[in-house]
């Protein structure tokens, strides 16, 4: 199965997230966290760390690229349907940078807030 596409846009994604995580650890002020909001209400549950929080998305989405790409390559049934695949495989990567985003806003309104 011809994995080039997927891998470049994934590969892609994560230089996209790793450096948008260290412009936002950088500017961020010593001691500030990032308001998380996953509560119902919308409002933020609490405050994380920036290191766990900006680096999170970008180790999962490594590893998820290194997960899809070994599957393509070892999976027979990858191979009978390689549209659904290359499809979900770019949806998962969709959603975890969608993911990043908030935690980068989350950063952002820190940011805010402290200035």
């Amino acid at each position: 199965m011809k994995t080039a596409l997927p891998l470049i846009i994934s590969l892609g994604m994560l230089t996209t997230m790793i450096c948008l995580s260290i412009g936002m650890a950088t500017a961020l002020p010593p001691g500030a966290g990032i308001p998380l909001p996953f509560g119902l209400g919308g409002g933020p549950d609490g405050n994380v760390t920036p290191g766990l929080a900006l680096s999170l998305m970008p180790v999962v989405v490594a590893l998820i690229t290194a997960l899809f790409f070994l599957l393509a390559r070892t999976t027979l049934r990858a191979m009978q349907k390689p549209e659904r695949f290359v499809f979900l495989w770019l949806a998962v990567i969709l959603v975890l940078a969608i993911g990043h985003g908030l935690i980068i806003r989350g950063g952002l309104v820190a940011l805010h807030a402290a200035a």
